[in-house]
Formats: structure tokens, sequence, C-alpha cells
């Protein structure tokens, strides 16, 4: 795995989290950009690839 690659994972996993464990969150992508994701298209196509859904699923599914 590439340096870019590994770091990519780990901020995804950061959105993961952040999404997962924050009842207050509205909006997605504030903390996606606050993590260093600009373009939305790339973003919910890795964190598919990562996780098996897209981030709004994660979001819609949360307890």
């Amino acid at each position: 795995m590439s340096p870019q690659n590994y770091f990519k994972k780990l901020r995804l996993n950061a959105l993961h989290q952040s999404i997962t464990q924050n009842p207050e969150l509205t909006l997605i992508y504030q903390i996606a950009e606050e993590l260093g994701f600009f373009e939305r298209g790339h973003l919910a196509s890795d964190y598919k690839q990562l996780f098996g859904y897209f981030p709004s699923e994660t979001f819609k599914n949360r307890t």
C-alpha cells in the first residue's frame, strides 16, 4: 500500500467514525472537508470501496 493510500484510508476511517459516533452531525461533507476530502464523487466511491456502502447510507443508518 502506498503512503498516499494509507493516509487516505486513515482519513476515511476517521470520517466513518465521525458519522457513526456524532449524533449532532448534520453535514457529512463539512467533516469530509476538514479531513481533506474536497471531491465529493471521489470521496463517495473511495468510501464505498472501503466500507461497502456510501457515506450517506452510513449517515441514514446510524444509531
